[in-house]
Formats: C-alpha cells, sequence, structure tokens
C-alpha cells in the first residue's frame, strides 16, 4: 500500500468518517474512497486538496511528503508564483490583494505540488 492510501484512510479515521460519509463529502462514492485506500486507484490532486480541507490536513501530510518551507520571504514568493504562469494567471488569483503570508503559502504549495509531481516522473 502507499503512503497516500494508507494516510486516505488515518486521516478519515480521525475524523470519525466512514468511507460513505467521505465519499459524500467529495461527490464520489464510498467505493471509489475504498480503491484509493486500497491504493487500486489514486485521487487527482484537485481531489487530494478537497479532501485535505475535509480531513483537516495538509496536501503534503495525506501524501506523506515531509513538509518543507522552500520561500519565507513574500518577495522571493511572489517572484516564483509570477514564472509559474499557469498558477498565477490561469489560477485566477489577485495576488495584488494576497497578504505575504498568503503569498508564501502559494508558493510553498506550488513547489509542493511541483515536487511531487517530479516525483511521480522519476
Amino acid at each position: 500500500m502507499s503512503t497516500l492510501s494508507l494516510n486516505i484512510k488515518k486521516y478519515r479515521e480521525m475524523k470519525h468518517l466512514t468511507q460513505d460519509e467521505l465519499g459524500d463529502l467529495l461527490e464520489v462514492s464510498g467505493k471509489t474512497i475504498s480503491s484509493w485506500e486500497k491504493a487500486r486507484s489514486e485521487p487527482k490532486m484537485d481531489m487530494i486538496e478537497k479532501m485535505s480541507k475535509i480531513l483537516n490536513c495538509t496536501q503534503s501530510q495525506l501524501i506523506g511528503e515531509k513538509e518543507t518551507d522552500f520561500f519565507t520571504s513574500p518577495e522571493e514568493a511572489l517572484q516564483f508564483i509570477l514564472k509559474q504562469e499557469m498558477f498565477a494567471k490561469f489560477g485566477g488569483y489577485d495576488l495584488e490583494i494576497m497578504s505575504d503570508e498568503e503569498i508564501i503559502d502559494m508558493a510553498n504549495d506550488i513547489a509542493q505540488f511541483i515536487k511531487m509531481i517530479a516525483k511521480r516522473r522519476k
């Protein structure tokens, strides 16, 4: 079993949710949750994002990655975000009204996402 599958089950049980209840919250079937927990399939990133919010954990915790903050200054984080054209423009974020903390969090999330994708492609 994968770390992701084990963590989905762990965090679901910590919230005292059945597979069907979590499925209802994610608008998928309980069988889909079971499939993820048994590592027969994996949720897409949008589902991991929704699940982390429901299960009150970070996406990195859910996928089993050690959390690493890549950026600590808003200037450095903003430069990184702006280089990620798809996130900065396509994502619909209004960087002008985001707080420094939100900018740093967003940059760290993007970096974690890129790190995860790179791992899958090795």
